[in-house]
This record gives structure tokens, sequence and C-alpha cells, in this order.
């Protein structure tokens, strides 16, 4: 589930959703400063999970913006790799996905690793 789906899932209104966004916002941007500040390398995204069992897990990707990947596309290779949702104008076979994603296959979804 992406986070704008909050929305309507759990009938939250706007502008609590807007308040809980803006609260989040600002403790990425104090935490991408740290990285900054101890001379780590900037990320150029985050991607937050929460497992069933309660895990919350956070990866900071690096070099998303090096290519010509679009966002929706980055979304999409995100639901392949983390879902194994694989695009409906693609089929699962190598060659297709190849197409699919304009480049190397996104690494193997982690449940089938």
């Amino acid at each position: 589930m992406r986070s704008n789906d909050i929305l309507d899932i759990y009938n939250v209104s706007k502008a609590e959703y807007d308040n809980l966004i803006d609260n989040m916002d600002t403790i990425l941007v104090k935490i991408y400063r740290v990285f900054i500040d101890n001379k780590q390398n900037p990320w150029d995204q985050i991607k937050m999970s929460l497992t069933p069992d309660g895990k919350f897990n956070v990866d900071f990707i690096y070099g998303a913006l090096d290519n010509d990947i679009t966002q929706d596309e980055r979304e999409v290779i995100w639901a392949y790799e983390d879902l194994n949702i694989v695009p409906e104008s693609c089929s699962d076979d190598e060659e297709t996905l190849i197409n699919c994603f304009g480049g190397p296959i996104p690494s193997k979804p982690k449940n089938e690793r």
C-alpha cells in the first residue's frame, strides 16, 4: 500500500493525513541532514515498510536519480521487487521483462530469493 491510499482505506481525514505526512517529512529531513553532517552519502529515496508481524524496515536507496527511470517506473520496479507484482503489460518470462523494464531485470522479488 502506498501512503496516499491511507485516506481511503482507513477513512482518515485529509487534514489529519496532511499533518502526519508533514511530521514524517520533518523527521526525514532531519535524518537526511544527519547523513550529510556525518559525511555519509545522502540517499536519493527512502523506502519504509511494515511487515504483517509488525517489523518496521527502512531501505535507503542510492543512485535512484542517476538514470532516466521515471518515478512511475520506479514504483513498478518496487512492486515487482517487494510485492512480486508483474506489470499487466508484461509476462514473467525474461525477454518480456527486459523489454518491460527497459533494461536489466530488477532483482528477483524478495519472497522468491
